[in-house]
Order: structure tokens, then C-alpha cells, then sequence
């Protein structure tokens, strides 16, 4: 599901979910899935719930999702990755996403917090690690952990190229850890 040519900084993202999901022996019940995220294939769960939310299609659109979309039991675990910056009201969407979650369920996000626009014009917000856990904590989520990355030669190549650079644009190596006062991925 991952590409080395443009989703590097997913698989740093990847690297610490794997890490989260042993820290705390995560295993859903029901999962709530609303992509094709590759965090999903290191989760065991009992039963999966998948919403494919399409910002372009209007499709299963997260801003006006309900517990009856969902069906019952309700989930006890969901991941949504790299869409919060496609969602037109971020605060309504996340606080659906809250309000069809078994209470005290885990939930794992993650966004850019630079990036390209794309899928324009359903573009709109890049967050910061604060603005992250100040968007999840007023919709009711208590936030476990918060990590960033980010890498001066990342965003170079990514400005220059306007295209996410990949392992044939970097240098790996000089990529981790994650270069002070540089944030390009929030989760």
C-alpha cells in the first residue's frame, strides 16, 4: 500500500503506529476504517467497519456521518489517515467521528503539517502538533501521544519538485530523527 517513491514520511508514521499498537496491545473488537490505510494490516480486530470518505465524489462524507451509518456494536477503535486536510470543517467531522466511537475507543490520525495542495480544490487546512491535539481535545478525545517529523531536505525537494519526494529525491539517511523546528507530518 506504500510507495518509497512518494509516502516516505508515512513510513515513519507506519514505524511509530507498530510501535503504539505493542506499547498498548491494541486489539479492536470493531474497527472503524475510512480509507485504504496501511496501519490497518498491523491490527488485529474481530470485525472491520470500512467508510471510504471521497471529498471529490461527495461521497460517504465524514461532516454528516451518523452511528446509524455505522451500525451497532459501536467501534472501539477507528484510523483515518492523511484526510484531515481535505475536510471543509474539521471540527464538525472529527466530533461525527467521536460521536460514533464506543466510549473510551482508541482512534489514530495522521495529517501534514506541510504538504503541496492536492486534490484541489478539497484542500484546505495543514495543522500544527498543537493545533492537531487542540482539534482532537475540543471534539472530546484525550490525546495518548502526539509526534512530528519533519526535514529540511524534505521540504526543499518537495517545494522544488511540487510532488512528494520519495527515496530517489533524498537521502535517507539524514532524514531521522526529525530536523529541529521542522514539522511535515503531525500524528
Amino acid at each position: 500500500k506504500l510507495n518509497t517513491v512518494t509516502d516516505f514520511p508515512r513510513f515513519l508514521i507506519l514505524f511509530d503506529f507498530i510501535d503504539w499498537v505493542r506499547q498498548y496491545r491494541i486489539q479492536p473488537k470493531r474497527l472503524l476504517s475510512f480509507a485504504n490505510d496501511p496501519e490497518v494490516d498491523f491490527l488485529h480486530y474481530k470485525s472491520i467497519v470500512s467508510v471510504v470518505y471521497n471529498a471529490a465524489k461527495n461521497s460517504t462524507d465524514l461532516h454528516c456521518m451518523t452511528s446509524s451509518e455505522i451500525g451497532k456494536p459501536a467501534p472501539d477503535m477507528a484510523v483515518l489517515g492523511q484526510t484531515l486536510e481535505h475536510l471543509y470543517d474539521p471540527v464538525l467531522a472529527m466530533t461525527n467521528v467521536f460521536n460514533v466511537l464506543a466510549p473510551g475507543a482508541l482512534f489514530f490520525t495522521s495529517t501534514p503539517a506541510t504538504n503541496i495542495p492536492h486534490l484541489t480544490p478539497f484542500h484546505f487546512y495543514h495543522y500544527t502538533a498543537m493545533g492537531f491535539a487542540l482539534l482532537m481535545q475540543r471534539v472530546g478525545f484525550e490525546v495518548l501521544e502526539l509526534r512530528q517529523w519533519g526535514s529540511l531536505e524534505y521540504e526543499t525537494v518537495l517545494f522544488q519538485r511540487q510532488w512528494w519526494p520519495g527515496s530517489k529525491y533524498l537521502q535517507l539517511s539524514k532524514l531521522t530523527p526529525s530536523d529541529p523546528g521542522h514539522a511535515d507530518q503531525v500524528w
